[in-house]
């Protein structure tokens, strides 16, 4: 395995496949990656990548590549592909937007994508757009990372949405494993060239609601994760062996401690050794962390938050021997508003976790480019305070933000004796409030975790 040269390279051709070697991914040419990306949203009722109905894909993945980026995380619900093999063939622009947003807004909105991406029609289907985003990525050597986000389209999370866990309302776990090989076997067959894997499904976490829950739903334990999350693993790697598969852990991706121990506190039936899989040299661990001081506090010194997130990932990356599965870690979702009035750019939060995943060496995705969506939780046209543009998906939304984002971009690379890509072009400033991910208040987001925590995380 090759870091880059000291001297600082920057790779100009992507060599796939990736694969995994301890806990560094590497190239074809045995050179380490270290994804330095960002969350590209597609898993709303539309179901197709947001914000072509302000800016071209080309335009889009250009910003992207010009921050300085080298991957993009693209997020898809199991109902496009329920859709397609149970109605036998794919939805049309046309129809997709105006069942999402009603005949008259889906109209102007299909208008609107047709104008910036002449491409496209009223008649093009939801997967050649998707196509087509993976064509520009693989244009301007971005890796493409997909992650199965829900299983009925929407916004992302809750614990009750019916999209949490096995067996859930909505988690239909057959349909969900097929999703996962159709969209596998789809990248290879349409030749998705920079399609480097999938993250098995985003957020798992049990429900609250006191309500029964559906007679279908699992257990949520660490052996039913372990039995759902390898039986989709497999069929991954049955379609297309080519791709890295990302397994999250429980607690809205928070906990992945038991896995990366092999076993679980109060649960002697669970063990999990990744050298057994035969996607063994294919496994990544993936964790998420916003801000959520109530109940993961960050002191100063940032020395106590380095311990809890330790524990939370068991020492994925930096484990003993003693440990049984020291693998590759991504953090693939984390982010803050975006805006410089918010200030949350110089949070202690934002600098304790950027000097850890920097001195851990974690490579990460950041949450997200979009500015706005074409409906979030019932609203259309929604701002997005947290993405990286602004609403219209022209410019950057904090001149500041960006600049140090782009600062610790070039960290991150440093990190593992890279330089990054390209330099970003001057950033712009701009606007507006925060809300934290999924539309949830940090404090209530906290006190579901809180709740959820007791007993759960297996702490060294």
């Amino acid at each position: 395995m090759l870091f880059a040269s000291a001297a600082g390279a920057s790779p100009t051709t992507i060599h796939m496949p990736l694969s995994v070697q301890d806990q560094w991914i590497v190239d074809s040419k045995n050179v380490t990656v270290p994804f330095v990306g960002v969350n590209w949203a597609g898993h709303q009722e539309p179901m197709i990548p947001e914000g072509l109905q302000y800016q071209s894909i080309k335009h889009i993945v250009k910003k992207i590549a010009q921050t300085g980026f080298n991957s993009v995380r693209l997020t898809f619900a199991s109902e496009m592909v329920d859709d397609i093999v149970e109605r036998g063939g794919d939805v049309t622009l046309k129809a997709t937007l105006q069942k999402a947003l009603g005949p008259e807004n889906g109209t102007a909105v299909m208008n609107q994508i047709i104008d910036k991406n002449p491409g496209f029609n009223e008649s093009t289907k939801r997967l050649e757009i998707w196509d087509a985003v993976a064509a520009e990525l693989a244009r301007q050597n971005l890796y493409l990372h997909l992650d199965n986000h829900m299983s009925k389209a929407g916004w992302c999370c809750y614990p009750d949405d019916g999209n949490g866990w096995f067996g859930d309302t909505y988690f239909n776990t057959s349909n969900w494993v097929r999703s996962l090989s159709f969209m596998a076997e789809h990248g290879k067959a349409a030749n998705w060239t920079t399609f480097s894997g999938v993250g098995l499904r985003n957020e798992l976490r049990p429900r609250l609601s006191t309500a029964s829950p559906p007679s279908t739903y699992e257990n949520d334990t660490w052996v039913t994760w372990k039995t759902r999350m390898v039986q989709g693993a497999n069929a991954i790697h049955n379609a297309n062996p080519d791709l890295l598969i990302f397994f999250g852990g429980m607690l809205f991706a928070n906990d992945i401690s038991a896995p990366v121990l092999g076993k679980a506190s109060g649960e002697p039936n669970f063990n999990f050794t990744v050298s057994e899989f035969p996607f063994k040299d294919k496994f990544v661990f993936e964790q998420h962390q916003y801000e959520q001081e109530s109940f993961f506090p960050v002191d100063e010194a940032c020395t106590d938050y380095a311990k809890t997130l330790d524990n939370l990932n068991g020492n994925a990356t930096i484990a003993t021997s003693s440990i049984t599965n020291r693998s590759p870690l991504i953090m693939t979702e984390w982010g803050h508003d975006q805006a410089d009035k918010a200030g949350a750019y110089t949070a202690k939060f934002r600098r304790c976790l950027m000097n850890y995943m920097v001195d851990r060496r974690i490579p990460w995705m950041m949450w997200a480019i979009g500015g706005s969506y074409y409906i979030r939780e019932g609203k259309q046209d929604r701002d997005e305070p947290w993405g990286l543009l602004d609403h219209t998906w022209s410019s950057y939304r904090g001149d500041k933000s960006i600049k140090l984002l782009q600062h610790d971009m070039e960290r991150t690379y440093e990190a593992f004796n890279q330089t990054m890509p390209r330099a970003g072009k001057s950033p712009g400033n701009q606007n507006q409030g925060s809300m934290a991910p999924g539309g949830i208040s940090v404090s209530i987001f906290s006190t579901i975790l809180s709740i959820l925590i007791a007993g759960s995380i297996n702490f060294m």
